[in-house]
């Protein structure tokens, strides 16, 4: 759904030469830098969950020290819920959960939005 999402921002000129995606495999996201592992940089001011919710409490761990208060959280993860990501990054200046649904990618889609912290400004 992450893919989807990227490419339909991708097609309505969004910029992503800024952005890094993490993906253990290695496997490029067309226009987006990609790493295979969570880079040691300043903490970004978005950070976007976007891999298999099982996987949350093996990344969770690494990727909590790396984010601010000054970072939001937007998680895809499905069924993982706002608190239980609080809970994972409590550093977080606020969390959001998307749903995307796949029609994103051809720019036909919605997206579902849910925060109990996240400013109108986000």
């Amino acid at each position: 759904m992450a893919g989807a999402l990227v490419a339909g921002l991708q097609s309505a000129g969004v910029d992503f030469s800024e952005a890094v995606a993490v993906r253990p495999s290695g496997k490029p996201v067309e226009g987006v830098r990609t790493l295979t592992s969570v880079p040691d940089a300043p903490p970004p001011e978005r950070c976007v969950l976007g891999f298999k919710p099982q996987k949350l409490h093996e990344i969770a761990p690494e990727l909590a020290p790396r984010l601010s208060g000054d970072t939001v959280l937007v998680s895809m993860l499905a069924g993982v819920e706002a608190a239980t990501l609080r809970e994972l990054f409590p550093t977080v200046q606020s969390v959001v959960r998307i749903m995307p649904n796949l029609p994103v990618e051809v720019r036909r889609g919605a997206t579902a939005l849910f925060s109990t912290d996240a400013s109108d400004e986000l």
